[in-house]
């Protein structure tokens, strides 16, 4: 897995101690150790979000063709 910005693809840059950030997404401060070497931070909840909508759909879907499942997206 590529670890970049999901705001602008730029590398991660991993902190030694917390810094107050505030979420470029939904803008929710916080402290973290993780932000993209431009500077922008995305919080657990907003990088999750794609994710969980994924895992629903296909805890869900019946089909067993991985390309229509994928259209379905």
């Amino acid at each position: 897995m590529k670890e970049e910005c999901l705001i602008c693809g730029a590398p991660l840059e991993y902190l030694e101690t917390d810094v107050q950030m505030q979420c470029e997404i939904c803008r929710k401060k916080e402290l973290a150790k993780t932000r993209c070497v431009n500077g922008h931070y995305v919080c657990s909840d907003c990088h999750m979000q794609g994710l969980d909508s994924i895992v629903e759909l296909c805890l869900r879907e019946t089909a067993c063709d991985p390309i229509a499942i994928v259209e379905r997206m």
